[in-house]
């Protein structure tokens, strides 16, 4: 399936679709999960080139510039260039790794640590498994991502470590229970239906004019794949004659799922601009929503509420935690809402 249509996983294009799943989740977890800070002010100032102060520890401007530059490279944040949205990014930013750091923190305390070899091994099965231990490739996309090996292995032992925290705050969560499952499935019935899905072929191209192009081709009667195998940019795709293969809309980028999923089949839409380029797909088969039993929903079910409640126990012992922090920002860099959780991901 192309990475070209289907929604990003918050990476350059360029960057392999396995990487986010590798690192981003449970940072993500920790982050949307942040409760309120607890901002000090002390007696004395920042020194001028800090962005912030948690703890005992000073974060100098740079450290925090070049965070936000790995963050750029391994999960596509980009920053903004415009005055307002950077300078909100900025203070986002300087949260999220306040957060960071308070994890950090928490990890050594419970006396949760991640060796270079554990976090090296790692690495190492996801070049095995994902480029085939092609040690080209693996330099191509340090090189797409503007990081180095170093910065990809801190981000590796921060991620397992977070993860070992997560799993230790919540080894204490109940079990769910099949009422508590079969009580979820009557309340959310009307929801209880597998999505709609659509068979899609896809070509992308450069321009707006170029899709333009590629229309007129279509409107000639030129077969879809045709035009896919010579026009398309995706090379993963275009031999295939542009199939995406069965796809839901929550797969897809907005933009382009609000066209696919409106479209007539058999009949080319499009031109739609996505991260990639733009686009004129064409829906070639269409599989309507059916009801789930409960059965069918029991084991996903149970896995929802399983997230759930350990979410909520470690929202409830991170909100602890942050409280008890003593975070002071300078003042470009300080939260307009210091209670809201970031929206930069934190590691």
């Amino acid at each position: 399936m192309t990475q070209l249509a289907i929604k990003p996983l918050h990476l350059r294009s360029m960057i392999p679709s396995w990487w986010p799943r590798l690192l981003a989740v449970v940072v993500a977890v920790a982050v949307v999960g942040a409760g309120a800070f607890l901002a000090v002010q002390r007696a004395n100032a920042l020194p001028s080139d800090a962005a912030m102060q948690v703890g005992d520890r000073t974060v100098k401007i740079s450290e925090l510039d070049k965070r936000v530059k790995v963050l750029g490279g391994l999960y596509n944040v980009k920053q903004p260039t415009e005055g307002a949205k950077k300078a909100s990014f900025r203070r986002d930013a300087a949260k999220s790794m306040a957060v960071s750091l308070i994890l950090e923190r928490a990890a050594k305390k419970k006396d949760i640590t991640v060796t270079r070899t554990q976090a090296q091994q790692q690495l190492d099965k996801v070049i095995e498994s994902q480029m085939l231990g092609d040690q080209k490739t693996y330099e191509q996309f340090l090189a797409t991502a503007g990081v180095t090996e170093t910065e990809v292995l801190s981000e590796i032992t921060r991620v397992i470590a977070t993860s070992r925290l997560y799993s230790e705050i919540t080894a204490s969560v109940p079990e769910v229970t099949q009422a508590e499952v079969q009580s979820y499935y009557e309340d959310h019935k009307t929801e209880m239906v597998t999505p709609e899905q659509r068979a899609i072929s896809n070509i992308v191209v450069a321009t707006e004019a170029e899709a333009d192009q590629v229309l007129a081709e279509l409107g000639k009667g030129t077969a879809f794949a045709t035009v896919a195998r010579s026009s398309s940019r995706d090379s993963s795709t275009a031999a295939k004659g542009g199939s995406l293969g069965a796809v839901q809309a929550s797969q897809l980028e907005d933009t382009y799922a609000k066209s696919a999923f409106a479209a007539s089949r058999g009949k080319a839409f499009g031109p739609v601009q996505t991260s990639n380029g733009w686009n004129v797909g064409l829906v070639t088969e269409i599989t309507e929503p059916i009801p789930v039993s409960l059965d069918q929903a029991a084991q996903t079910l149970t896995q929802t509420l399983t997230t759930q409640a350990q979410t909520k126990a470690w929202n409830k012992w991170l909100g602890r935690q942050i409280k008890a922090a003593e975070v002071e920002y300078a003042d470009d860099y300080r939260p307009k809402d210091p209670d809201a959780p970031p929206s930069t991901p934190a590691g």
